[in-house]
């Protein structure tokens, strides 16, 4: 399959993903809700993966875009009651943690760090009633911890 990006390079991906701001899944990915549907709080990130970055969607504890040292997030926003800023609407999970390993990890090397360290975020606009297919992209943009975030992390 040819893919509109280059999966080994992650400015490509960047490239690519940045296209979407502005834009809704329906109108990026030519979609008319006939397409499979996925269930669950993951739909947006899963509808995401497989009609606009093309690969299949996985639970996979290592980055959607190994091969470019990148991992896909998306998460929803709320807009204020201002109408002039957004803020999360929930959490972001960087990653599930298996109470049995994780005592045996170092932190350079877990599998939190390696699948989180360069993350390309997407937030779109939350609203209620409409559908996941037509909530509008704001924020496209990658995000690495800042090395003082990095310390803190370590000592916990």
């Amino acid at each position: 399959m040819n893919l509109p990006y280059i999966p080994k390079d992650g400015n490509s991906i960047i490239s690519y993903g940045k296209q979407l701001k502005g834009k809704t899944l329906r109108t990026a990915c030519k979609l008319d809700g006939s397409e499979r549907k996925f269930s669950g709080k993951g739909r947006f990130g899963q509808t995401l993966e497989q009609f606009y970055f093309l690969y299949d969607v996985n639970s996979n504890a290592e980055m959607d875009f190994k091969e470019a040292g990148l991992e896909l997030k998306s998460s929803p926003l709320k807009e204020l009651k201002s109408k002039k800023a957004y803020r999360s609407k929930e959490r972001v999970v960087l990653s599930m943690i298996d109470y049995l390993t994780i005592i045996d990890e170092d932190f350079e090397t877990s599998s939190l760090w390696e699948e989180n360290k360069n993350i390309l975020f997407i937030f779109y606009l939350h609203k209620q009633g409409y559908s996941i297919l037509d909530y509008e992209i704001k924020l496209v943009d990658v995000w690495d911890f800042p090395d003082e975030d990095v310390e803190v992390i370590k000592k916990d």
